[in-house]
């Protein structure tokens, strides 16, 4: 896919007052499907594009989903420490581990969801300025110390709450 210029021009909006997140977004010149959601953080009239007083700025996500590098180290750590804890015989409750053909090999709600809380501790890290709140009905273990209750959802907090 090409990249496409930016579209924010400092011009137009020279009279607008950015929120910080607003204009650390526009820094990323988002792509695909992120510059969509830049566009979702941005009101529009349907008379003019770009209307000077039209642009706010609203919460939410820019471009949270991990590099593909990520995911393939998250994976790879997860099969090395599901292969170690097999052979220590510490697998958890519900971890489907085998080794065939001298490979590992995971399957199962287990395996999927501790791949998935590596996944989600990247996307935290990677995104210092923004909150996470996590409904939880599989234990993500990274979390356990960054949960404070926060109504019937749970707030990840960037400092441990608790041991």
């Amino acid at each position: 896919m090409s990249k496409t210029g930016p579209l924010y021009e400092p011009e137009c909006f020279k009279q607008v007052r950015l929120s910080e997140y607003l204009t650390d977004f526009i820094k990323e010149n988002p792509q695909s499907w992120t510059r969509i959601r830049l566009n979702g953080c941005c009101w529009k009239p349907p008379t003019r594009r770009k209307s000077p007083g039209a642009w706010r700025s609203l919460p939410g996500p820019r471009n949270l989903h991990p590099h593909p590098e990520d995911s393939r180290r998250c994976f790879e750590e997860y099969m090395a420490d599901a292969q170690r804890r097999m052979q220590a015989g510490q697998l958890k409750t519900g971890e489907d581990v085998k080794v065939i053909d001298n490979r590992v090999q995971v399957s199962g709600q287990v395996a999927v969801m501790n791949i998935n809380g590596l996944l989600t501790k990247v996307i935290f890290d990677h995104n210092p300025k923004n909150e996470f709140f996590v409904e939880e009905s599989f234990p993500l273990d990274w979390m356990y110390p960054h949960l404070t209750p926060f109504g019937i959802i749970m707030k990840i907090n960037r400092q441990r709450c608790h041991p």
